[in-house]
């Protein structure tokens, strides 16, 4: 597979990882009752799970 097929499969998969966990992570503030983050949150707390972010 070329290097830019494997650039579209990651991207893709990097796309659909942030629609599903937005979607698992609104329903668990919704049952706690906090606000929603913004993307930037999001994204800081993802990359504090993956430990791309100290």
């Amino acid at each position: 597979m070329p290097a830019s097929g494997r650039l579209f499969c990651a991207a893709g998969a990097l796309v659909q990882f942030w629609l599903h966990s937005r979607i698992e992570l609104r329903d668990a503030v919704e049952i706690g009752g906090a606000d929603m983050p913004d993307d930037d949150q999001f994204i800081e707390s993802t990359m504090k799970l993956i430990g791309g972010a100290r």
